[in-house]
């Protein structure tokens, strides 16, 4: 499916004096050691995340090093942008491909203590495994999983580690009739009483992501795997959904499983979302993430990690090899699209949030005077001229992606003023001559006012805006009281007296109005 299968090369037992000899090379070659502190924080974020004071390892050996070396010399750009991938700390994932588990756990974790670096490690080994797909493999029962994980668990020991349990298991359940759902449940609770048997180990459990599975349904899974045992959930394991709509979501969640706190798979969702049929697959035109970092301003999140390694291949699909081997090609991408250092904005008035560019945009075309809060998470959307385009809703209007446009107009208002004026009655929208005083656009034959006009320039004019497609005209709005408006092709401008200026002039609340009846609507 979406994750690494070949054998982590600290346990391939025919290199062990190999990487005895990387241990020692390792501690020397300090600057290959990378570590990260949270701002300072309060006695609530210190006392419940596992990651504050974590000092993180770089892997000297890891495919993107390696290969940016390789390229160094032929290749020095793009071995550049491989360093970004190989400047990051990564997760390490064992399953039944790892060959002996308390071996090849206690090595890792005996290497990264020995530097000071805190080991964050993925089981993944559950029977059942991605249901078959590509993916497969995993305990041959659930009575060898268990000695599996105790062996795993032994690995550790009594040392300080991170441990996300299982990505996929309770998300890809399709294979298994409810007898056996219920048993992998218990799999998972007994996994969550092993590991935290362990006296420095944080758990969390792999929760998929928030264009999966509901979030009343995934809290129920949590719950019956012992998410209440655990330290909380990971999110976006291997997968390409924006930051933002997983903070929402995962704030959603908390709730519901006793206030547990959640972290987020960054490495490759710089770009996203992604939607479709096998969308999970190394879909093109993908980019990094945010670099991995330790949260303590929010009430649950914890951190940003790098969960999936960037470049090695979820499956062999439209042509790429097999699941977690090493893909250079498609590493490069996710490097040359990275987006290291997106913020994201989360607002407790619609409890929602927006990064990246739409953040971006929405900050410099005026925040939430002229948008309003965020009303929606990212998502792919059919616009008018048939083509999908990732779009986020917002109380007046709604951003789109534009990527075939060179910035700043690679972000743009959604059209909604011609679609809005089409219910308008007795709306001015015929051509008229130009009037004293103001400013006709022979483009639409309509004229525009000094005072409408220095709103329209000061906060984005044409290119944000449009053309007016109206004169300015009186009009019942939604609250049932009469303002003078005027239609433009992205907006509708409103003069409202009753408040102080800039808040005089607003633009039409389109955005909950427009989502509603496109949600309604009958997907194509």
């Amino acid at each position: 499916m979406r994750h690494p299968m070949e054998m982590p090369r600290w346990t391939n037992g025919k290199r062990t004096m190999k990487y005895g000899q990387l241990i020692v090379l390792t501690v020397l070659l300090c600057g290959y050691l990378w570590s990260f502190f949270a701002r300072p924080a309060g006695s609530h974020a210190a006392a419940t995340n596992p990651f504050v004071g974590a000092t993180w390892f770089i892997d000297p050996d890891a495919n993107a090093r390696r290969q940016a070396a390789a390229w160094r010399a032929t290749r020095p750009d793009d071995a550049a942008a491989l360093d970004l991938i190989a400047g990051q700390p990564q997760a390490d994932w064992f399953g039944d491909f790892s060959g002996d588990a308390r071996a090849a756990v206690d090595a890792r974790v005996t290497q990264l203590t020995a530097l000071g670096a805190l080991p964050l490690l993925v089981s993944y080994n559950l029977p059942n495994r991605d249901c078959g797909g590509l993916s497969a493999g995993g305990a041959t029962s659930l009575n060898v999983y268990r000695d599996w994980i105790r062996a795993f668990a032994e690995g550790i020991g009594a040392r300080r580690a991170v441990v996300i349990l299982e990505p996929d298991s309770l998300t890809v359940l399709d294979c298994l009739g409810t007898a056996d759902q219920e048993a992998r449940f218990v799999a998972l609770k007994d996994a969550v009483t092993i590991l935290k048997a362990k006296p420095q180990v944080a758990v969390y459990l792999a929760a998929g992501h928030s264009n999966w599975v509901a979030v009343e349904e995934i809290a129920r899974r949590l719950n019956a795997a012992g998410v209440r045992q655990a330290d909380g959930f990971a999110l976006n394991e291997a997968h390409f959904r924006p930051t933002a709509n997983e903070i929402t979501y995962g704030r959603q969640i908390a709730p519901l499983v006793g206030d547990k706190h959640f972290v987020i798979d960054t490495s490759r969702n710089g770009v996203g979302p992604v939607d479709g049929p096998n969308s999970w697959c190394n879909p093109a035109g993908q980019g990094l993430g945010h670099r991995p970092a330790i949260v303590t301003d929010d009430p649950y999140l914890d951190a940003y990690l790098w969960i999936k390694r960037p470049g090695e291949s979820d499956g062999a699909c439209n042509g790429s090899p097999p699941a977690g081997q090493w893909w250079p090609e498609y590493a490069l991408g996710l490097a040359q699209r990275a987006a290291l250092d997106d913020q994201v904005a989360c607002f407790a008035a619609t409890a929602q949030c927006v990064g990246g560019p739409f953040l971006n945009a929405w900050r410099v075309n005026g925040g939430l005077a002229l948008n309003g809060y965020p009303i929606s998470d990212v998502r792919i959307e059919m616009l008018d001229d048939g083509k999908s385009y990732k779009v986020q809703y917002f109380e007046r209007v709604r951003l789109e992606a534009h990527p075939e446009n060179s910035p700043p107009y690679d972000i743009q208002l959604g059209l909604f003023g011609r679609q809005i004026l089409a219910g308008a009655e007795d709306a001015p929208v015929a051509p008229v001559a130009p009037k004293p005083g103001a400013t006709h656009f022979p483009q639409t034959g309509h004229n525009v006012s000094p005072r409408l006009l220095s709103y329209w320039q000061i906060n984005g004019g044409l290119a944000r805006f449009g053309y007016p497609l109206s004169e300015e005209f009186t009009e019942t709005l939604e609250d049932g009281k009469p303002y003078t408006v005027q239609y433009f092709e992205r907006a509708r401008f409103e003069l409202h007296p009753e408040n102080a200026a800039p808040f005089d002039i607003l633009l039409g609340q389109f955005g909950r109005r427009i989502m509603s009846e496109n949600t309604a609507r009958p997907k194509p």
